[in-house]
């Protein structure tokens, strides 16, 4: 399975317990803090799977690019509508819990004692879970950090290698170059030496074809001489 492969299935797969996450926000099931917290996380990491996906598009052409690019559209949408939903359900949980706290305050006054005492013991017992699960998060969060250095260093190696095919190509190119140099040179070398020697072989040919033809003309002016008129 190529790596786009992997970030579909991914991206599809946190997709899913994101929708499943902003539910139980919207229905009041746990913590709603700790809901918000891990939704938040999840959407950062659909947004980095997206990132990379987008990336991996290069490496495709022709009608295999076009799919991947409407399927990319798509994943854009559907996670902005996923942050909308979860803002929406952060909202209505902030109205419920200011509403349910105007409730409770009217039962109880915070100025004596006993409810200071216990408005402090709330709020230290939230800083402790609140620490506790950022923990828990920085814990969980080193195996996507690792695997998110994998690859960028895959990514770069692949850059690299690009880099290093762009620049045999140069080399080769310029290589080729300075062949057809030299062999344009030697050509225009050979051709001024063909053509001297041509015309050499020509004016010994010319001078031959001259000398015989006057050795014969002068063989014939001289057996026809005796038979001449004035002779007789």
């Amino acid at each position: 399975m190529s790596d786009i492969e992997n970030y579909k299935e991914e991206f599809d797969e946190l997709c899913k317990r994101i929708q499943k996450k902003i539910n139980e926000l919207e229905a009041g099931k746990g913590g709603s803090e700790e809901i918000s917290y891990e939704i938040s996380d999840q959407l950062n990491r659909a947004k980095f799977i997206l990132r990379s996906y987008k990336t991996e598009l290069y490496e495709f052409s022709g009608s295999m690019r076009g799919e991947y690019e409407r399927k990319g559209k798509e994943y854009i949408k559907l996670l902005n509508q996923l942050t909308n939903a979860f803002t929406v359900a952060k909202q209505n949980v902030a109205k419920n819990e200011l509403f349910e706290g105007r409730k409770e305050n009217k039962t109880k006054n915070p100025m004596t004692e006993t409810g200071l005492l216990d408005e402090g013991l709330e709020i230290q017992e939230r800083s402790l879970i609140l620490t506790k699960r950022i923990k828990q998060k920085i814990e969980e969060s080193y195996l996507p950090g690792k695997r998110t250095l994998k690859e960028l260093n895959e990514q770069k190696d692949k850059l690299n290698k690009t880099v290093k095919d762009l620049d045999d190509i140069d080399s080769e190119l310029k290589r080729a170059d300075a062949q057809i140099r030299i062999f344009l040179r030697r050509f225009r070398s050979d051709k001024c030496i063909m053509s001297m020697l041509c015309l050499i072989i020509l004016t010994f040919i010319v001078a031959v074809v001259w000398v015989i033809y006057r050795k014969y003309k002068g063989e014939d002016t001289k057996f026809l001489g005796p038979d001449s008129p004035e002779d007789l």
